[in-house]
């Protein structure tokens, strides 16, 4: 009998063994099975700079077990020197020097890093497929445009990745991102910050080819600084969204000129559609105020028009700071799930409906480092 106790101490071991060897080899590889308070993002290219705020979430009662963008983990452009864009040469792309417009017609082209800052800004359009904008500076100066980058309804499959966004010095541009293509639209490790009215909007026309949305890993900060403007990390025209995924960003509010909302999923177009909506893993914070005084509410979900154009989607596992707020939730969409959403402030589960409730959550443990 003490044999066989011994024989099946030894497979339970070996089986634990096996499984930490897994979850050595997931979080090696950054990708890991995330839980309320654990989880462990991609380390793809994330800059060895410090962080732009590393001691933002040390006040809090609880905050995400996850390495969070720009806490402690740098984002944005991460080299130091720069090229000016005037020097572009290659096929496939055009500058327009009178009106600072940098312009991208053919497909597979990678546009690193430049600093579009200068000369008084410059917007990059595209109208070619596969296009990768990345490791750059833009700031809004005298620009002509109404964005910073811009994909027409001829570009399909845009990367902007690793960028730094500065809207400043307020110019013609309400928003740094503007798209009307088709395919999927990824924005990584960008640092969005102080920008007039909106980060993205999606400009399609309803019947036009679908698109798709990836959004992680960036930070945004302090929108709405235009007078008159309606904050929106996030926001939808018409068209047919085959998927929209935001995860693993950072936003940081406080009073600005204007107020409004932060992730929007619905469209402004009747008929418009939103499918496969995913908002997890985002650390939102609106502070230094009164309720409302930095923003309404951190996510509006369908509820606009007739709400039929975002039917269905989850939002988990998110970690907010309300205090300048109204709420987290605009709504509570029957077909939207929404489950151990936290308030960093007191340990409390965030209700849909913007109630607390009790959680057990665990001690986060100290952020694995995601510098290489």
């Amino acid at each position: 009998m003490k044999s066989l106790l011994v024989w099946v101490a030894a497979l339970m071991m070996v089986a634990s063994s096996d499984e930490d060897d897994v979850r050595i080899a997931q979080e090696s590889s950054g990708k890991v099975e995330c839980t309320a308070n654990r989880c462990d993002v991609s380390e793809q290219r994330v800059s060895s700079a410090a962080p732009q705020h590393p001691e933002v979430l040390r006040r809090y009662a609880v905050r995400p077990g996850w390495s969070v963008a720009g806490v402690d983990y740098a984002v944005g452009a991460a080299s130091t020197s720069l090229k000016d864009p005037a020097t572009i040469s290659m096929a496939g792309v055009s500058i327009d020097a009178s009106n600072r417009t940098i312009a991208i017609s053919r497909n597979n082209i990678t546009l690193d890093g430049y600093d579009f800052s200068l000369h008084g800004g410059y917007q990059v359009t595209v109208a070619g497929a596969n296009a990768t904008i990345s490791n750059s500076n833009f700031a809004i100066g005298a620009n002509q445009g109404s964005y910073l980058i811009y994909g027409s309804s001829a570009a399909s499959n845009l990367t902007i990745t690793h960028n730094t966004f500065d809207g400043s010095a307020i110019g013609n541009a309400t928003s740094f991102i503007g798209f009307a293509g088709s395919g999927q639209v990824t924005m990584e490790y960008n640092w969005f910050k102080r920008f007039p009215q909106h980060v993205v909007e999606f400009t399609q026309a309803n019947g036009s080819p679908s698109f798709s949305v990836v959004y992680k890993y960036n930070l945004i900060e302090q929108g709405a600084i235009k007078d008159g403007a309606h904050l929106n990390f996030l926001q939808f025209g018409g068209g047919t969204a085959s998927s929209v995924d935001v995860e693993f960003n950072t936003t940081y509010q406080t009073p600005q000129a204007s107020g409004g909302e932060g992730f929007q999923f619905y469209s402004n177009t009747q008929g418009g559609v939103i499918q496969d909506a995913v908002m997890a893993y985002n650390t939102m914070i609106a502070t230094g105020g009164s309720a409302g005084s930095a923003m309404s509410y951190m996510v509006h979900a369908n509820s606009y028009n007739d709400g039929s154009s975002a039917l269905s989607g989850s939002v988990h596992d998110n970690f907010f700071d309300l205090q300048a707020a109204w709420g987290a939730f605009y709504s509570a969409p029957s077909g939207w799930s929404f489950s151990n959403n936290m308030d960093m402030r007191t340990g409390q589960v965030v209700n849909s409906n913007n109630t607390r409730s009790s959680a057990k959550l665990n001690r986060a443990s100290p952020p694995r480092p995601t510098s290489r």
